[in-house]
């Protein structure tokens, strides 16, 4: 799915969500032919856990650093169905 599809399903804007690839906060999609962005349904379940109660609104302001709040996202999604 392309980048307004995956801000439809995840509940964020495509601004935010090339602000989160662009600090590595979810790892960079693959490119279409066209060079479009092709989301996966494993970056839909992680752009919806980030967007969970603005949770990086709230690790960050506790001092949690980006690296941090990706390792977290990618345990509780390993061990959870979102």
């Amino acid at each position: 799915m392309n980048i307004s599809e995956a801000a439809k399903l995840s509940g964020l804007p495509a601004k935010t969500i090339r602000y989160y690839e662009s600090i590595n906060l979810l790892s960079p999609p693959r490119r279409a032919a066209n060079g479009y962005r092709r989301y996966a349904q494993a970056d839909i379940d992680i752009l919806c856990f980030l967007r969970h109660d603005s949770l990086v609104l709230i690790l960050t302001s506790v001092g949690f650093c980006w690296v941090c709040i990706r390792i977290l996202s990618a345990a509780v999604l390993k061990f959870t169905s979102w």
